[in-house]
């Protein structure tokens, strides 16, 4: 099977954009995104 490849970083982003645009809810929860960049923040300060 052959699975296609993309920029996970550079989609999120193109969906985030594109739901502002066209006025529908964003494509991952801002609280569990924000949620995330802090446990991330915080694996990088150790």
């Amino acid at each position: 099977m052959k699975v296609k490849k993309y920029n996970v970083v550079q989609r999120e982003i193109d969906e985030f954009a594109g739901s502002i645009l066209q006025d529908t809810p964003v494509p991952y929860d801002p609280v569990l995104a924000i949620r995330d960049l802090r446990a991330v923040l915080a694996i990088y300060r150790r």
